[in-house]
């Protein structure tokens, strides 16, 4: 039986946002995983599609597919 007075803490979900000049961030995008490991992994993936994205190097379809896909490399 757990102790009812004990706390635990996990991580969920990580999210990306964006910064806006002069302006609150705007959440992109919610990465998940099933360990830190796979979040960090997923996140680094996301973060560099969406550089890519910025520098025309990604369509928006390519972006959203990646998004939205529920794992990366």
């Amino acid at each position: 039986m757990t102790n009812p007075d004990e706390k635990t803490f996990y991580l969920d979900r990580l999210h990306i946002f964006e910064r806006v000049e002069g302006g609150a961030p705007r959440r992109i995008c919610i990465v998940a995983g099933e360990t830190l490991e796979d979040m960090h992994q997923n996140a680094e993936f996301l973060l560099q599609l969406l550089n890519d994205y910025a520098e025309k190097e990604v369509t928006p379809e390519e972006l959203e597919a990646a998004a939205n896909a529920d794992s990366h490399p």
